[in-house]
């Protein structure tokens, strides 16, 4: 079936492990759930000949920095803690899971869905398993 929606692609050497641990991520965050709010949205993940390994996702709005820079380095306080609340609450469901996001910068949370989502994406730079530090290993 063709939707035709825009979507995004990452592609990168077969040998990479980033799209590997990416797709591993969020299998983890949605075992009972097929779609979570403020979640990025993976479509397919697979080899592209034999070269190269893609994933396919929902294309997203801008980065919280390109929001920043497109509203002149200023945000109302209803933006900021609107954008907080959602945020908290993503981060929140990633622990619940037991998962910790080791990248999270404005560069990886953008406008979601709907223009007033905030997703969380970009896991790529790494995640840990909060397991890890409750055994009394410690986490870099």
């Amino acid at each position: 079936m063709y939707t035709f929606e825009e979507i995004a692609v990452k592609i990168e050497p077969i040998d990479s492990v980033h799209l590997v641990k990416e797709k591993q991520y969020y299998n983890m965050l949605k075992v009972h759930h097929h779609t979570i709010e403020g979640l990025l949205e993976i479509y397919y993940t697979g080899n592209v000949g034999v070269k190269y390994v893609a994933m396919a996702m929902e294309l997203l709005g801008p980065s919280m920095s390109e929001l920043f820079t497109l509203c002149g380095n200023k945000m109302s306080l209803k933006t900021v803690l609107m954008i907080a609340n959602q945020m908290l609450s993503r981060i929140e469901y990633v622990h619940h899971r037991k998962l910790i996001h080791r990248d999270l910068k404005p560069e990886n949370i953008s406008i979601g869905r709907a223009e007033t989502d905030v997703a969380v994406q970009g896991v790529g730079g790494g995640y840990d398993i909060l397991n890890r530090l409750w055994n009394g290993q410690t986490v870099h």
